[in-house]
């Protein structure tokens, strides 16, 4: 009786393993992404496309959408009418500190002038007119740099045992959970919902894609 305890202890963890080893998607090459529901939405042609967000629920994704010099509201492949109203792309260069549910981890977004770079590793365009790029510091390990026109959208898991992170380099927007990176996309955001399941959104071509993964806390944990 003392010995068979422990084997039935064993038997039953095996058997509540079994169905998360099951939703494994390793031939994805991305280990962290099995992915659970999706769905994808139209969106028309375009002039411009400004602040693509994903809802904290991860079930609404808007963005501002300009067209033929009008500027409308999407939210899931549905617009209004045009608005009166002036939008600027200015996002400014003003650091943010986002600490975690826990506030047991801590993430700095800033901005740093080109010339931090040595002229070497610019490229001629940059060389004749140097941008400043963002970073993101997670306690204590930098990430960086990225684009400076776009600011990197940081959210930590409820837990703070993982992280979101969305970013642009060189043109394309992508989405990095913990340390697996999605991408690139045209537009792309994620949200990480109150019960840790990450969900990221993005552009690809004329549809918007939502994906809901596994949990951030977790990946952390492998």
């Amino acid at each position: 009786m003392t010995r068979s305890a422990p084997l039935a202890a064993l038997a039953l963890l095996f058997l509540l393993l079994a169905p998360a080893c099951g939703r494994d998607n390793a031939s994805r090459g991305k280990p962290f992404a099995w992915e659970q529901d999706s769905w994808t939405k139209y969106v028309p042609p375009f002039d411009s496309l400004e602040q693509f967000h994903l809802s904290p629920d991860g079930n609404h994704v808007c963005y501002l959408l300009k067209r033929d010099g009008q500027w409308f509201v999407g939210i899931n492949g549905k617009h209004t009418q045009n608005f009166q109203g002036i939008y600027s792309t200015d996002q400014g260069g003003e650091p943010r500190v986002v600490l975690s549910p826990d506030g047991q981890h801590v993430g700095t977004i800033y901005q740093r002038p080109a010339t931090w770079r040595p002229a070497k590793e610019l490229g001629r365009r940059e060389a004749t007119a140097p941008r400043p790029q963002w970073f993101v510091e997670i306690d204590r390990r930098v990430l960086g740099g990225f684009d400076g026109d776009f600011a990197p959208e940081l959210q930590f898991a409820p837990d703070g045992r993982g992280f979101g992170l969305a970013f642009k380099r060189d043109g394309q927007y992508y989405v990095q959970i913990v340390d697996t990176t999605f991408g690139p996309y045209r537009r792309a955001d994620f949200a990480i919902t109150p019960d840790g399941d990450v969900v990221i959104a993005y552009l690809e071509g004329s549809y918007i894609h939502v994906e809901r993964l596994g949990r951030a806390g977790t990946a952390a944990a492998q």
